[in-house]
């Protein structure tokens, strides 16, 4: 059996490491969050200050149709805008966050209302 350091239960082994070496281990006792991460508290508290400039109402759409008119809006509006956005669909606040990261807006939250969320997006 060659050197090495044994997980227990299991009998795979990792090789020694070099003795010119450091390692760097980080131990957390909770989740770790990257830049642009934010907790639930802050975003209710956010979004109820918000004034948008613009709103676009997708009630009654359902997916990709929220997600693509929130595209079209967005290339009509200027830096720093806020968009608003109505939505029915559940899937939207799953969307609309992901999309706005990869297109790089920002994100700022969501609200629910009575059978409908408000989502708002700041254009980049």
């Amino acid at each position: 059996m060659r050197p090495g350091y044994r997980f227990s239960g299991s009998s795979s082994t990792l090789p020694m490491p070099a003795r010119d070496t450091a390692y760097i281990f980080i131990i957390t006792t909770g989740p770790v969050f990257q830049p642009g991460d934010y907790y639930e508290e802050d975003e209710r508290a956010m979004v109820e200050n918000i004034t948008p400039n613009e709103t676009l109402d997708c009630r009654g759409l359902s997916c990709p149709m929220p997600l693509l008119k929130t595209k079209k809006a967005i290339k009509d509006m200027k830096s720093g805008q806020i968009l608003e956005v109505f939505s029915s669909d559940p899937g939207t606040k799953n969307d609309l966050p992901g999309f706005a990261k990869k297109a790089g807006h920002e994100y700022l939250g969501h609200k629910d209302d009575e059978g409908f969320a408000r989502l708002y997006i700041k254009v980049k």
